[in-house]
Formats: structure tokens, C-alpha cells, sequence
């Protein structure tokens, strides 16, 4: 019996319909990370219209409505750890990881 090989696949969601929107990843900044508690997320494509983080396991630990192109997030109080910053744009949804120490 012969092997079969398959491809990569590439997944595209419209992010007009709600969808992640892989390519604008690299527009988002969040800075200083890793943070010891407040750090800044920043779009450079467009505006955000809300920010959600979670921890690691996917419980939703912050929701922030923003209406900018940036927002202050703080994590002062939250233990250290890898939180996922998703970031609901005009253009998309993107996530990104955060380090607290």
C-alpha cells in the first residue's frame, strides 16, 4: 500500500462576518510584554472596538469596551501567567498572548 501525502491547508475567515483575521495579527502591539501588570494594546489597522482576556484556561477575566485605537489593560491583580488578549476590531478578530510575571 502507497503513502499519501496531503498538503498544508489554509484556512481564510471573512473577518467581516466576525471571523479571526490571521493577517492583521502583526498590526497589533501590546506593549511592555511580558508586564508586571498594565500594558497597552494597539491597533495600527483600525479601531477596537472592545478587548476580552482570558487566562489559560479560557475563563474571561477582563472585557473592556475601547471605541479607539488603543486601551490601557491592567492585570495588577491577576496572578502570573499567559493571558490570550483578543482584540474585536473594525476589520476582525485578533488574538494575542500577554505574559504577567
Amino acid at each position: 500500500m502507497g503513502v499519501a501525502y496531503i498538503d498544508d491547508v489554509v484556512f481564510s475567515i471573512r473577518p467581516d462576518v466576525g471571523g479571526i483575521d490571521h493577517n492583521q495579527e502583526h498590526q497589533l502591539s501590546i506593549y511592555p510584554n511580558p508586564t508586571s501588570g498594565q500594558f497597552t494594546i494597539r491597533n495600527a489597522q483600525g479601531l477596537m472596538e472592545s478587548v476580552e482576556v482570558y487566562d489559560m484556561y479560557g475563563k474571561l477575566i477582563s472585557r473592556v469596551l475601547v471605541n479607539d485605537y488603543t486601551a490601557l489593560i491592567d492585570l495588577s491583580s491577576n496572578a502570573t501567567g499567559v493571558y490570550i488578549v483578543r482584540a474585536f476590531t473594525d476589520r476582525g478578530i485578533i488574538n494575542k498572548r500577554v505574559i504577567k510575571r
